[in-house]
């Protein structure tokens, strides 16, 4: 380690590259070279709740990082955890194959790819230029095929099936033996371009630790445990009684107990609970409490490894929606074809057959289909994350299609547009306008300081002028809180369950605000749906995709605060739900094979959002940190995008149906020019991109149409 700028000291593996106020850039050979290093220094970072934001280049092998002005010394014990060796992540988390990407081998990294390409490429151009004796050049290009040769082997050995991959294998070798080296060149260079590509983007954008949740917090996240002789543990090692500091800017994983001290927790991460709260010895702390203010030790009273809400969150196997026959064919297909192809084009070589061999390797519509479809969703993968969107996998692109109930946690209406507060003062009250809005904004900057997680609003933060104050007594022995401010004054502010008639009440009580003992005003707190929230709902029922509401709060005032949605069936709104009841929702929606979405904010959405086939988070603060570091698609504050992801999918998928008739018929045409010698082997290896090439351009003429549309209409006429 070494410090820097005399405050932040970083891992002694990086380099500095730029130092500005707010943001540093690092430089490091191993986030190049170890994909367990990039995924542990992700994971590291994301269960950082103040950290702005930070982006890693597996190509450069960069980070960038932003950060408030006031964390650059705790900065540098950031980064030295996230550089920190990963031999505690488990190499099984996850399976090979687990991600579909295609159907195809994986072959190589994007560093590799584009090493072994250029290698290719170069060798091709100077034969061109100074010709290199057949002899040498074959047997270079034989060395190349090594890579592909190895991934081969592999796949037979773990899946006991040859991959159609083996043609590609077989059509380079028979052009080899043939003496055509430079064509077996430039069509290795030519996958190894769409290989790099493909590998660049997945590698910047997929998380797949983070359906491992226990896993991703375990190994992640720390805690000091107050014995002397413990240090810092891991949380998936404490045990039930160990003890640890609760400090400021803390979130609370483990469900505790205060042993000595006081806490000012949020349990808006519990399940959206906005009211701070005042906690003493003996209190309890459920995991998603967040620490505003205050020390305390806690003793732990449940382990991660026995809490349900972690251990529901596990997406089960077969939680994806099930394969239809189309693609259950095409598996088939892949497990026939393949070898049959592979020993025709054996037995036609030789038999000296070369151009009927050249045409057997050269047929595989179905591995281009699926390069192609993969192509697609990885531009339009591309382009959403110019508009700030986020999708961990493609699949998850193309499950979002297939979704015809999507479950929406009421903490997630809540959080964009957040709590709106509306001053209501006394009639003939001498107090100036805004006084009441003025204390609350004094009071949230009282409680939260320097953090950027509002309790209200953050008009409060932005907008309000917010008063000075001296004490804040979250307990005045009414169940409300005492506000003393630096001019003298004590005010008395307490939720009111049942306020005057002239006071307006969404499903939040409002706050009653007393000076001396009298009724000075209320603050009326309005939660209604942000009008994203009202075009999604439009959107969604011209999709054809059934809308639920779940939350904790009753059904009745659930259902008065989606007025504004008009969801057609007031059944779809579900009131006090626990985690288990919306975890049991989806498996209910599930049950005849439909596909299932779920957008949640909160811990209690956790098991339900990991069994849907598809989760969502919003990006709206500092708190959805977590829930964005855990599921598949992450929005911005436009709900609206999830109908637009949903219809740009079911278009993509319609396209890419249509698409395989096309490459099939090109497939045919160019496999039986080779086979009749009407083309020459240079001629067959471009020409077997060209289906690639016009499937490209339908599925980028789809996005273009896409582009600015409000409305969304049957994806039939893609």
């Amino acid at each position: 380690m070494r410090a820097i700028s005399g405050q932040i000291v970083i891992p002694s593996v990086c380099n500095l590259i730029s130092d500005l106020p707010g943001r540093i850039r690092l430089r490091s050979d191993q986030l190049i070279d170890s994909e367990e290093l990039r995924r542990h220094c992700r994971l590291t970072l994301y269960s950082c709740h103040w950290l702005v934001s930070f982006r890693i280049n597996p190509l450069s092998g960069s980070l960038s990082v932003r950060f408030p002005d006031g964390r650059r010394q705790e900065l540098g014990l950031l980064l030295k955890d996230a550089f920190a060796p990963p031999d505690l992540l488990p190499s099984s988390t996850i399976a090979e194959g687990d991600l579909s990407l295609g159907g195809g081998l994986k072959r190589l990294n994007t560093r590799q790819a584009l090493r072994h390409g250029g290698v290719a490429a170069l060798i091709v151009g100077v034969d061109l230029i100074f010709p290199i004796p057949a002899l040498l050049l074959s047997g270079a290009t034989a060395l190349m095929l090594f890579p592909l040769m190895g991934s081969v082997i592999k796949h037979i050995r773990s899946h006991h099936e040859l991959p159609v991959d083996s043609l590609d294998l077989g059509f380079s070798t028979v052009l080899i033996s043939q003496g055509l080296a430079g064509e077996a060149l430039i069509d290795l260079a030519i996958g190894d371009a769409s290989t790099a590509l493909q590998s660049a983007f997945l590698q910047g954008g997929l998380d797949p630790l983070a359906r491992g949740l226990v896993d991703r917090l375990g190994h992640a996240i720390t805690v000091t445990i107050t014995a002397p002789w413990a240090g810092e543990k891991q949380l998936l090692e404490i045990k039930v009684g160990d003890r640890y500091r609760g400090e400021p800017q803390s979130l609370i994983y483990l469900k505790s107990r205060i042993h000595s001290g006081e806490l000012t927790v949020f349990n808006r991460l519990v399940d959206g609970e906005w009211a701070p709260r005042l906690l003493k010895a003996g209190d309890s702390l459920q995991p998603g409490s967040f620490v505003i203010q205050g020390q305390a030790e806690l003793v732990v009273e449940q382990t991660m490894l026995n809490h349900a809400i972690y251990t529901q969150s596990h997406r089960p196997s077969g939680a994806r929606l099930q394969q239809t026959r189309v693609q259950q064919g095409l598996n088939l297909y892949k497990q026939l074809v393949a070898p049959a192809l592979l020993a025709c084009g054996t037995f036609w070589y030789f038999s000296g057959a070369i151009q009927r061999s050249l045409s057997a390797f050269q047929f595989n519509p179905l591995n281009d289909w699926q390069t192609s479809n993969l192509a697609s969703r990885l531009t339009a993968m591309a382009e959403l994350r110019l508009h700030s969107l986020q999708i961990r996998d493609p699949d998850s692109l193309t499950i979002l299609g297939k979704i015809s109930h999507i479950v929406i946690s009421r903490s997630c209406l809540d959080q964009i547009g957040g709590i709106m507060p509306i001053e209501h003062l006394q009639p003939g009250s001498a107090l100036p306008d805004h006084t009441l809005l003025s204390l609350l904004a004094g009071m949230q900057r009282y409680l939260v300081t320097n953090d950027s997680i509002p309790i209200w609003s953050t008009q409060l933060s932005l907008g309000e002028d917010p008063l000075a104050v001296k004490q804040l007594d979250l307990d005045n022995g009414a169940g409300g809180w005492r506000v003393q401010l630096d001019d003298g004054r004590v005010f008395d502010v307490a939720q009111q369950a049942n306020p005057p008639a002239s006071i307006p009440r969404t499903h939040l009580n409002p706050l009653e605000i007393r000076l001396d003992d009298q009724v000075i005003g209320y603050v009326e707190l309005r939660t209604s749906p942000d009008p994203s929230w009202i075009e999604l709902s439009k959107a969604l029922s011209e999709l054809g995709v059934v809308i639920h509401i779940v939350g904790s709060d009753r059904r009745e005032r659930i259902a008065q605060m989606v007025e504004p949605l008009a969801l057609p069936n007031p059944e779809t709104i579900h009131g006090e739900c626990s985690w288990s009841e919306r975890l049991d929702l989806v498996k209910q929606l599930q049950a005849d094979g439909s596909g299932v979405a779920y957008v949640g904010y909160v811990m209690n959405d956790m098991p339900a959002a990991f069994q849907a086939d598809v989760s969502i988070s919003i990006d709206v603060d500092d708190d959805s940190a977590f829930t964005e570091g855990i599921c598949d698609v992450v929005i911005d504050e436009d709900a609206a995008w999830i109908a637009r992801l949903i219809d740009m999918s079911r278009r993509l998928e319609a396209t890419a149906n249509s698409n395989f008739g096309l490459i099939g018929i090109t497939h045919l045409l160019s496999a039986a020019a080779t086979a009749t010698a009407l083309i020459n082997p240079l001629q067959t290896v471009l020409l077997a991109d060209l289906p690639l090439v016009l499937a490209e351009l339908r599925n980028l003429a789809v996005m273009s149409n896409l582009k600015g549309r409000k409305r969304f209409n049957s994806p039939s006429a893609a």
